[in-house]
């Protein structure tokens, strides 16, 4: 299981040539809540006009094990063809704590993944309804099902509904910092290791790029990146004070990855984009792990933007050959390719990119876990 990420996502921008996390000191970690209950549901008053179009409605909220978040299902009821009414079950998720939203920004313009499934036990005839897990608007009612029953003919019109509703929803969120006093080893090893990186002290190479040189140790680098232990080994020639090229990398993304390899921590503004590329390429695993979880969790907290940006990071990928920017792509194109490929931007994609586009749907259907 992938560790969470140290700091919180407060503001995600995506756009189809940018993608780049604003983040704040507080620590956060991702969540998933749940709610797995079977309820009886009080069925809403039948419709006072037989053959009439008022609704009658009635909703019911469910919290979420973790205290998060309320889900609320909704029914409402209208008079059918004759002998039957017609029943329509809506669900919406709303953030109880107001952790995600805040108070100044409206909770229809927060979008948060969930989904999941209800069944509904209508006598003799379970009906199991799935609600795929995409970002979704808070307090939206979402449709899960319309159908027509016919009264019964002993008992009439019903008193009370059966439903068997599994839902999960996923979101960063804030944690109090570590319980570790000021003294403890981690953390002044950190601060130790981040006053090393910024001062340079007893460096014994530099990394050459854009003109400029960064110091760095030979030994802290190796310990965190596979290209940078193969590189440093004993049998490499003039290892004190040397110079390594690491043009295909700008500046700022280097410090960044820096930064990560001594501390284990990014900063408050990080092109997430261009950062995996540089760990695919230098081989930094953990941060690869770090960036992945959080490019996943924006492609589905932003679905409306999803297809340009989906795009966009093909050809970002195809063109500075990063597998690990590929897969999470990959991922995210076969679990909403209905919604991709239907859609505006994945048609004009494929017109100026037919092998990039190719090459991604048959990578699609063999991509494997």
């Amino acid at each position: 299981m992938l560790p969470p990420p140290p700091s919180e996502v407060r503001n995600t921008s995506l756009s189809p040539s940018r993608l780049v996390y604003y983040c704040t000191d507080m620590d956060t970690k991702r969540v998933t809540s749940t709610v797995d209950v079977t309820v009886a549901i009080p069925f809403p008053r039948r419709p006072a006009v037989p053959g009439g179009v008022k609704i009658s409605a009635s909703s019911f909220p469910l919290v979420s094990s973790d205290a998060l978040w309320t889900w609320t299902i909704k029914l409402e009821v209208t008079e059918g063809k004759p002998n039957s009414y017609r029943l329509k079950v809506l669900c919406s998720a709303s953030d109880r704590n107001k952790i995600v939203t805040g108070r100044s920004r409206p909770s229809a313009e927060t979008i948060i993944p969930w989904g999941g499934y209800i069944e509904y036990w209508y006598p003799k005839n379970t009906k199991r309804f799935t609600l795929s897990t995409v970002g979704r608007a808070l307090d939206m009612p979402y449709e899960v099902f319309t159908q027509e029953y016919p009264y019964n003919t002993y008992d009439g019109y019903p008193v009370e509904a059966t439903f068997k509703i599994d839902l999960r929803l996923t979101s960063m969120q804030k944690v109090k910092p570590q319980p570790e006093p000021a003294f403890s080893g981690v953390c002044l090893l950190t601060k130790s290791l981040d006053s090393l990186l910024e001062s340079g002290l007893m460096s014994d190479v530099k990394l050459c790029t854009d003109g400029q040189e960064i110091p760095a140790h030979c030994c802290i680098l190796a310990a965190r990146s596979e290209f940078f232990k193969v590189k440093f080994k004993p049998e490499w020639d003039g290892i004190g004070n040397a110079l390594v090229d690491v043009s295909d990398v700008s500046v700022p993304t280097l410090k960044e990855m820096l930064r990560y390899i001594y501390t284990g921590s990014l900063g408050k503004n990080v092109d997430m984009t261009k950062l995996l590329i540089a760990a695919d390429q230098y081989l930094v695993t953990d941060l690869c792990n770090e960036v992945k979880e959080r490019l996943k969790y924006s492609l589905e907290s932003n679905s409306s933007t999803a297809p340009s940006v989906c795009c966009n990071l093909l050809k970002t990928s195809a063109t500075n050959n990063s597998p690990s920017l590929r897969r999470v792509v990959l991922q995210y194109l076969q679990a909403h390719r209905e919604q991709i490929m239907k859609s505006k931007e994945w048609e004009e994609f494929q017109i100026g990119n037919r092998q990039v586009a190719a090459e991604a749907v048959l990578d699609m259907y063999n991509l494997r876990d």
